[in-house]
């Protein structure tokens, strides 16, 4: 599972629109409470980036003290306007019990609402909820289909998973050749295990890497 939450930062962030411009500019000044209170009220005004980067304030507690129930409180409003990075948060916070009673079926439905919204961590969280089953109800169609969604999306861990599982041929129709595209995909993108995978597969299955 994929574990942090998603940290966008003032310092480096890029807004558009006069006040979010002024948090910007207050933050690196080190003016933090004054950087909170311009996006409070952006945020109040329904401005999405600001609900996003307010609550990450609360949540991350380095220039202003850490509450995560403000932080919840501001992803989920950001989260209610479709928010691909707040449903995450939210996921995450649910699945480790970060500010709120873990609880994994909710986790699940945050990460999927930002899976379904592109969001490429979500996705691989999704997948690795449904293949694993250890607190929600297995389900390898939607694991695999996850992965692959996330796979094109171009998360190597997911292209790695989807090189051991069809390589094994227990939960899809076993397919080396499919498996060495994968592994070769995830190698390409530096992941040690699958360039090891790779290299196993082209020594024992010569036939499938070429």
């Amino acid at each position: 599972m994929k574990f942090w939450i998603v940290l966008l930062s003032l310092s480096c962030f890029l807004y558009s629109g006069d006040a979010l411009q002024k948090a910007k500019t207050a933050y690196d000044s080190g003016q933090y409470l004054e950087a909170k209170t311009i996006l409070k009220k952006s945020a109040n005004n329904g401005n999405i980036d600001a609900q996003v980067e307010l609550g990450l304030m609360y949540y991350t507690g380095k220039v202003i003290p850490q509450e995560y129930d403000k932080a919840f409180y501001w992803f989920e409003k950001a989260s209610n306007k479709n928010d691909a990075q707040s449903q995450y948060n939210l996921g995450n916070m649910y699945e480790h019990g970060t500010g709120v009673k873990q609880d994994y079926k909710k986790a699940l439905v945050y990460y999927e609402r930002s899976a379904n919204n592109g969001y490429v961590d979500a996705q691989y969280n999704v997948a690795t909820l449904y293949y694993d089953g250890k607190y929600i109800k297995q389900n390898y169609k939607k694991a695999v289909f996850w992965y692959t969604q996330a796979a094109k999306n171009a998360d190597v861990a997911s292209m790695y998973n989807l090189g051991l599982i069809y390589l094994n041929g227990k939960i899809v129709k076993k397919n080396k050749i499919t498996a060495f595209q994968y592994f070769l995909e995830a190698a390409k993108r530096s992941h040690l295990k699958a360039q090891d995978s790779l290299d196993l597969l082209c020594k024992e299955s010569p036939w499938a890497c070429r």
